[in-house]
């Protein structure tokens, strides 16, 4: 890629462009690059052509009518600009098989291809413009998957266990169920508590992997042993991965949500106004880059690209013309504003901490508003 692909020069257009910013916008947040975790591990990447890597693996069926799915381990790079990275996605390999990938044996090529290089120092080319040979170190600190991978990457209980998140200590609460769901199987729910629970670090991890590892136990506070990924150098076992936008806020909350308005009894029941909402929906000229606006009765197999319409488009005007009771309409602008301001090419510190504040009264309000059992673990993300 840096020989042949033009890779040197969409690194050094995108750092150039960066640099000519104004002082207000590098205040900005803009960009995985000014992230603390790429700060971080930039102290040893910092050379001109030194690259991070962004990780990620998720399964696909080949077919409808087959059980085999292919698992791809693409590599991104955040030095070229965001519109670029797509170009010089890098597959590292391919897992096929009707079962998910043993991540011990996926990942460990990858990683100790990133140990080789780390150990001597970079990999060696030939700048294609000035013919110098220049040498580039490699660092792969973040990885990106939806909940069962991470738990699988990590060596972490998945997120229906007592201790199943990947960031935090927090023991999830049983719940008896309710009607119609869980056929008589206890839930288990973080459920929202003022006083924060414990965050993982990396080392509190290590040691609780080994506890388990030498006691036999099946987990310490979730941590089942050691992870393939403690080997990648410089990488954070406790901060490499992340609640992603698709899976936590698309598929995950709004997706529950939604459907709980106008499917499940209760005192935010909207289902005997789908054709006031629909109605709506079908009169809505969207853009070019949206999908046409489907019934809501189609709402439990609307795509992600959907639910993201859904959310920040047209949940709003048509809740009010559902006529839903103000306090869950306010809630729901709580979240609805957050996420848009996440969402914008860049951010402020003030915008981040008005986020952070208007999630954490949508998260303490869903227990008064709904009930316990809604704080399922994408809520809690």
């Amino acid at each position: 890629m840096f020989e042949k692909d033009g890779l040197s020069h969409a690194i050094d257009k995108y750092k150039n462009l960066r640099s000519t910013a104004s002082d207000s916008q590098k205040e900005k947040l803009c960009d995985i690059l000014d992230g603390t975790e790429y700060k971080r591990v930039k102290t040893y990447a910092d050379g001109q052509y030194d690259i991070t890597l962004v990780w990620n693996t998720d399964g696909v069926s080949l077919s409808d009518s087959s059980d085999v799915k292919f698992y791809p381990l693409l590599c991104t790079i955040g030095k070229v600009a965001p519109r670029l990275r797509s170009r010089y996605l890098i597959v590292n390999a391919v897992w096929v098989d009707a079962s998910a990938p043993t991540m011990s044996v996926f990942l460990k090529p990858f990683v100790e291809e990133l140990k080789e290089i780390h150990e001597a120092g970079g990999f060696e080319w030939k700048h294609p413009e000035t013919d110098d040979d220049v040498k580039s170190r490699v660092v792969a600190p973040l990885f990106v998957g939806d909940a069962p991978v991470r738990a699988d990457v990590l060596e972490v209980m998945r997120y229906n266990a007592t201790c199943g998140c990947e960031k935090c200590e927090a023991k999830a609460v049983k719940l008896a169920p309710k009607d119609g769901d869980g056929a008589g199987r206890s839930l288990r729910r973080f459920v929202f508590s003022e006083t924060p629970a414990t965050e993982r670090t990396k080392e509190r991890m290590r040691l609780q992997g080994e506890h388990a590892e030498r006691t036999g136990e099946k987990h310490v506070k979730g941590v089942k042993g050691k992870s393939v990924v403690e080997d990648i150098p410089l990488l954070d076992r406790s901060r490499c991965t992340l609640a992603e936008y698709m899976h936590c806020v698309l598929l995950g909350v709004t997706r529950h949500f939604s459907l709980l308005w106008f499917t499940k009894p209760g005192p935010w029941y909207i289902g005997n106004c789908k054709e006031e909402v629909d109605e709506f929906l079908l009169s809505v000229k969207v853009l070019d880059f949206m999908r046409d606006a489907r019934k809501i009765s189609k709402l439990a197999k609307f795509k992600a690209s959907e639910f993201r319409s859904w959310l920040l488009f047209f949940s709003l005007p048509a809740l009010q013309r559902a006529h839903f009771p103000d306090a869950y309409f306010q809630h729901w602008i709580l979240f609805v504003k957050s996420v848009y301001i996440l969402l914008q090419d860049e951010i402020s510190e003030a915008d981040l901490q008005s986020s952070e504040i208007m999630l954490r009264c949508f998260l303490r309000d869903v227990g008064v508003l709904y009930s316990n059992h809604d704080y399922v673990y994408n809520v809690h993300q």
